[in-house]
């Protein structure tokens, strides 16, 4: 190759020049959203970033199955870890990631290879001009950058999305912890109950062998006992029913521990509704909506830039085999936007802005009336704890206390006591799902 090539060769180093500066990586925005509203200190699972041919299955470490006393905090340490749902989100930011690593990046080079003259002048000799390009589609209207702003944008929105449903996560474990320790006090007031309906049967026997009291007596004492060992299986059914549960939050395959352990007395502490709110703004289902507006934004401006036409260059060398020589050849190309301005995809985009902007408003309208709901439950729920301590279970006892010595005394039927026991028993029960109720407002402390 001769003479031409000292032209060609700048050319190609200006080209490739601008293909390595085009290509430089981008640093990527941090994803992982930082504000926490429950839970703050406790460790949560991340999947590493996997490079080469390392496996994407690797998931959280090996589960170390809890034993003996369970508190509050480790179950939802445990959730936080080892939860299936809240890894498959923490892999969706890792995924994003990945997307907004491909956003970066400029479109390959071409090379191509043609020939001429394939048959010859007049079917005599066989003169073959050959020619070689490298071309390179160079992208206008600053496209690049405006596809890794979107997708960074979508970076963010996985974030929000991983922390909605980290909450939903700390939520869902402290309610079904509360939930086990509702069901073992009712496991134990049950058990309580039919040793007191048992004491009662023996006595009203006794007092049919002395005499004392009719024989139809005795056919009514054992129907209470029979249905207090029903209540009494049904809740320690329950109660495995919400072991299990609670076992699933981390993905156990059987509860290991023994007991769950955590107060239920202390008394709920109900806010201001209109503070609720202001604080609930913290709460990722409305803190995302800025990052989701900035994001469809983004996409107009993108969708917008993709309406402007590439320009496609290429430099090469053509060999003229007649004269044994090689010239540069030098290419540029451009679609003509008669038509297509991707005016389509930008209208698409304005909508989906619109869209987002109705959704926000849905968003917030929904959470004011979740929170209205929830700040009513905990209310309702104050106040029946309230009376039910200060008023009616001690009324409950003390009548039951009454029948219970008028009955041992003669002076009263045994169907009083059978009422008042029954009174008794409702109350108590009352009052422990009143104690349960208020745990399930966790989900919208800031």
């Amino acid at each position: 190759l001769t003479g031409s090539t000292c032209v060609v060769g700048p050319v190609l180093i200006a080209l490739w020049l601008a293909l390595l500066t085009s290509c430089a990586p981008s640093p990527l925005d941090d994803p992982w959203v930082a504000h926490r509203p429950l839970a703050q200190t406790e460790a949560t699972w991340r999947p590493p970033r996997l490079q080469g041919d390392q496996s994407a299955g690797a998931g959280p470490t090996l589960l170390r199955a809890p034993t003996g006393d369970l508190p509050l905090r480790e179950s939802v340490a445990l959730a936080l870890l080892h939860s299936p749902e809240l890894a498959s989100f923490a892999w969706s930011v890792r995924a994003a990631e990945a997307r907004a690593i491909q956003a970066g990046l400029s479109p390959n080079p071409r090379v191509g290879y043609g020939a001429e003259n394939l048959g010859g002048p007049d079917g005599g000799d066989l003169f073959l001009r050959q020619t070689v390009r490298l071309s390179q589609v160079i992208e206008l209207a600053d496209k690049r950058d405006k596809r890794l702003r979107l997708a960074h944008a979508d970076q963010r929105l996985a974030g929000w999305d991983y922390e909605a449903q980290r909450l939903a996560v700390v939520t869902e474990a402290a309610r079904r912890h509360v939930a086990v320790v509702a069901a073992q006090q009712r496991v134990e007031l049950a058990q309580r109950t039919l040793g007191l309906v048992t004491q009662v049967r023996d006595i009203v026997n006794q007092r049919v062998e002395a005499g004392v009291v009719p024989s139809a007596e005795r056919d009514k004492a054992p129907v209470r006992v029979s249905v207090e060992r029903i209540a009494l299986d049904r809740a320690r059914h329950d109660l495995a029913a919400a072991r299990q549960a609670l076992a699933s939050t981390w993905a156990g395959e059987s509860p290991t521990f023994a007991r769950a352990i955590g107060d239920l007395d202390d008394r709920p502490v109900v806010p201001d509704e209109a503070s609720l709110l202001t604080r609930a703004r913290n709460h990722p289902r409305l803190a995302r909506w800025e990052d989701e507006l900035e994001q469809r934004r983004r996409a107009v401006t993108l969708a917008r830039a993709n309406g402007v036409p590439d320009v496609t260059a290429g430099v090469g060398l053509r060999h003229f085999p007649d004269a044994d020589d090689v010239a540069g050849v030098v290419e540029v190309s451009v679609p003509v936007p008669l038509i297509d301005r991707n005016q389509g995809r930008v209208l698409e985009a304005r909508y989906e802005l619109s869209r987002a902007k109705s959704l926000q408003t849905a968003a917030e309208a929904t959470m004011r009336r979740d929170l209205a709901a929830a700040h009513a439950d905990l209310a309702a729920s104050a106040f029946a704890l309230t009376t039910l301590d200060g008023e009616t279970l001690p009324a409950a006892q003390a009548a039951f206390d009454a029948a219970n010595d008028a009955f041992q005394q003669g002076r009263s039927d045994f169907l009083d006591v059978l009422d008042a026991e029954r009174t008794l028993v409702d109350v108590q029960r009352q009052r422990i799902d009143a104690r349960e109720q208020p745990y399930y407002w966790l989900g919208f402390r800031p």
